[in-house]
Parts: C-alpha cells; sequence; structure tokens
C-alpha cells in the first residue's frame, strides 16, 4: 500500500531483499520531510523495460544521517541500500571517505525520474580529503540512492525511475 512519506518514515519495517515484478500503476515519489527518524522502508522503482521493483532501505532525511551516509558497513544486513533525501533539490556531491565497500550511487530528480549512475569506489585510508573523488549528480538532484554494484546489476536499477515510497520493507524472495 502507497503512504505518503511521512507515514512511511513514521512505521518501522523488519523484513529484507527484494521483490519483482511485471507492470504496475506507479506515481511520483511523495516529497514531504518528517521528522528526523532514522527507519527502512520499501521503495518501488520503474525500470527501462517498465517492470517494477521494490527494494528495502535505510532512509538519511537529516544532514547528520546524510554526511554519515554508509561509512563503516561491510555488509548490508536488513536492508538493501540507502536513499538519500533532503526535501529540496541539491547540487551536493557525494564522496567515498570511510566507506568500506564499492556501492553505484544513482540521483534522481525531485520527481524520481532518473538522472546519472556512478561506480563509486572507496577513498584509500589515508588519503587527504582533496584526493578523494567526488561524485555529482548531472543536474540538482532530490533522490540519491547507493546500493551495491550487484544490486544494481541484478535488478537492473540503471537508468530506473524511483515512482514510490512504500510502508513496509517488501518480503525476501530468494
Amino acid at each position: 500500500m502507497k503512504k505518503s512519506f511521512i507515514a512511511v518514515l513514521a512505521m518501522l519495517a523488519g523484513t529484507i531483499l527484494v521483490s519483482c515484478s511485471s507492470t504496475q500503476e506507479s506515481s511520483s515519489p511523495t516529497t514531504a520531510i518528517p521528522e528526523p527518524v532514522e527507519t527502512l522502508i520499501g521503495a518501488r522503482f520503474e525500470r527501462t523495460d517498465g517492470t517494477t521493483c521494490d527494494i528495502c532501505v535505510k532512509v538519511a532525511n537529516t544532514p547528520e544521517l546524510r554526511s554519515k551516509g554508509l561509512q563503516g558497513v561491510r555488509s548490508f544486513d536488513g536492508f538493501d541500500g540507502m536513499l538519500f533525501y533532503s526535501g529540496s533539490p541539491s547540487n551536493d556531491s557525494f564522496w567515498m571517505r570511510d566507506v568500506l565497500i564499492p556501492l553505484d550511487i544513482h540521483f534522481f530528480d525531485m520527481k524520481g525520474g532518473p538522472l546519472s549512475t556512478f561506480n563509486a569506489v572507496p577513498c584509500p585510508s589515508g588519503t587527504d580529503d582533496d584526493d578523494c573523488p567526488r561524485y555529482k549528480s548531472v543536474a540538482a538532484y532530490g533522490y540519491a540512492l547507493e546500493v551495491t554494484p550487484e544490486t544494481t546489476k541484478e535488478l537492473r536499477l540503471t537508468g530506473a525511475s524511483l515512482t514510490d515510497l512504500l510502508e513496509n520493507c517488501p518480503l525476501a524472495t530468494k
């Protein structure tokens, strides 16, 4: 069931992984921002072939959560990735300081349309901040999704649109 972004973030969900299906009616994700809450929600994506895929994501919707991102995370136990949301279009770049695993970063406009995708490599320990690569969307973005490269490939997320935010994380299909 589709809920408002505020309602979605107010709910906690416990089951992970992916659920993919054939084409379903979809709409742009709601853009209201709630009180700061770190939680798990479902995110629905429409692939370029018209099929949809639901994944379980952590939400980074405060400056502190967006700044920390997935630093120190070695594996995604209980979720598929992290969805970054600030409530307004952003031109901020991402970097991989203290991130331990390679990630793909997918940027979406405020309506969930795809903008750009990067394969982001962790910045080696001891690298000067100025030498750590930055990853910047081709245009101002409303949402950014970080997932493993394997998740991008397996679920065919490159070029997909973010269509809905869901109250619950999808049930595991594996």
